[in-house]
């Protein structure tokens, strides 16, 4: 085996693209990373405000004090 075939064995680093990132391009990255980043957000407290609907807990009721349950 020649010493050129052994050199291209393995992971080599790839070559960066011939068009740099703008600054255009990386706002409109970050817009749209902050954009998913509320709906997440927003789909999680949404999952957590059912969550504790469904629990019964007291402190979605408006109440001051505990709701003790009686048996």
């Amino acid at each position: 085996m020649s010493r050129d075939r052994v050199a291209g064995i393995g992971f080599q680093h790839p070559n960066r693209n011939a068009r740099p990132l703008t600054k255009r391009k990386l706002a409109l990255a970050h817009l749209l990373m902050t954009a998913v980043l509320v709906i997440c957000i927003v789909v999680a407290a949404t999952a957590v405000t059912f969550g504790m609907a469904r629990a019964g807990s007291p402190a979605l009721d408006g109440a001051s004090t505990p709701i003790l349950i009686q048996r």
